[in-house]
């Protein structure tokens, strides 16, 4: 009877599934479940894009750790895919496959991908070595010759420096070193075309120390003590104690003369000594404007003696703007100018004989009053004096219009009559 019932009661526990000790296993499971994923989230999830291998490696250890069933396993599969991988296995759970063969499928669609993802990979590297080679090649061949000569070409256009006492090395020097900067040499390029730009004396002395010149400042400092004159710092600070801005000369002009004389006298001069041989050349008509600003730097200097000088200049236009305006509008005529056109326009006339004896006779008799006022008093004219002085109007001839004789005296008159 008693084996009966367990028998009973074994197909009974397997037609309903359940055992007596199901309730304390299943909390065991869980536990055991939530254990593990914790364990998993330690681990990137797959993605599709990682080394599918590596990853399945670390997934199967933990489960091994644990212990777990292939139904377990199953069930933890779409926790620890993500992205396009978790996309194909829910694309694939209709096949009712076990771990294993998800383990199977999983390795064919990705071990597969990531190897055709690394033979492409390396395609594209061997492309691009080959891209490089050949743009190597190209640059050795046609780039790099072509630019050395279009480098020569440029430099054999400037002045080449010979070595002679007339030439000014540390100018020459300077202006060479602008138009490599210009055309972006290195120090190893610049050594290597120098000799380009150099000639005569210099040339051969290039050549016979070249084992010395190890970089391209050694060659500077070399060239300099080798070809600098002795004399031309006391050249150039005679020059500078003397100098005067020119008549037409710009401040920024006189300002670089300056500065370019203090680093010839001696490269070390301070910003002070600078300053005050700026003042002291600088022209009268603008110094005491520009020490009126007192500036203490030479900045401030050229500053603003340019700003007076632009003054100067605005003010000089004005002035000629001005007197410009002035001969070209005359003053008005005055009195004296009328009566000078009056006068002009008289002589120009004729004068007839009556004119000229009532003239006469007025200067006569302005004479003799001008002589008699000092011994008495002038007295009023007369009737008879006053008609007598007023000139009478002249007289012409209504013939022939002459002024020396009446119509009947005209000549003209008189042979008519005949």
């Amino acid at each position: 009877m008693n084996k009966i019932s367990s028998v009973g009661n074994g197909n009974l526990n397997e037609l309903t599934g359940h055992d007596l000790n199901d309730q304390p296993k299943d909390h065991t499971d869980k536990q055991k479940l939530t254990t593990v994923e914790v364990q998993l989230n330690s681990i990137k999830k797959f993605n599709g894009q990682d080394a599918v291998e590596k990853w399945l490696t670390q997934i199967i250890e933990i489960f091994d750790s644990f212990q777990l069933s292939s139904n377990e396993r199953n069930k933890l599969i779409s926790d620890i895919l993500t992205g396009e991988a978790l996309i194909w296995y829910f694309k694939q759970r209709h096949h009712k496959a076990t771990f294993n063969s998800f383990i199977q499928n999983l390795l064919h669609q990705y071990e597969n991908k990531t190897s055709r993802s690394a033979q492409s990979s390396s395609l594209e590297s061997a492309s691009k070595q080959s891209e490089q080679e050949t743009m190597s090649a190209f640059k050795e061949i046609i780039v790099e010759p072509l630019r050395n000569q279009m480098l020569i070409a440029s430099l054999e256009k400037l002045q080449k420096f010979s070595g002679k006492s007339k030439q000014n090395v540390s100018k020459w020097l300077r202006e060479t070193q602008q138009a490599m900067y210009i055309l972006q040499l290195t120090d190893e390029d610049k050594l290597f075309f120098i000799s380009t730009c150099l000639e005569a004396d210099a040339r051969d002395w290039f050549f016979d120390n070249m084992h010395l010149f190890k970089t391209w400042t050694l060659f500077t400092q070399k060239l300099i003590n080798t070809f600098e004159s002795t004399g031309k710092a006391d050249i150039s600070f005679h020059r500078l104690r003397h100098y005067q801005q020119g008549l037409t000369q710009d401040v920024r002009q006189y300002y670089f003369e300056i500065m370019k004389l203090c680093k010839e006298a001696n490269a070390l001069m301070d910003d002070a000594s600078k300053l005050q041989y700026l003042k002291d050349g600088l022209k009268p008509s603008l110094r005491f404007d520009v020490l009126l600003k007192n500036p203490q730097t030479t900045e401030e200097f050229l500053k603003y003696a340019q700003k007076v000088e632009e003054l100067k200049l605005l003010d000089e236009k004005d002035s000629m703007i001005d007197q410009a305006v002035n001969r070209k509008s005359p003053d008005p005529p005055t009195l004296k100018s009328k009566a000078m056109n009056i006068n002009s326009l008289q002589i120009h006339q004729p004068i007839s004989s009556h004119q000229l004896n009532f003239n006469n006779s007025y200067k006569n008799t302005q004479f003799n009053s001008n002589n008699n006022s000092g011994r008495e008093p002038a007295t009023a004219p007369t009737t008879n004096e006053y008609y007598t002085a007023v000139p009478k109007p002249p007289y012409q001839c209504y013939r022939c219009g002459a002024g020396d004789h009446y119509i009947r005296n005209c000549p003209y008159f008189q042979e008519r009559g005949h």
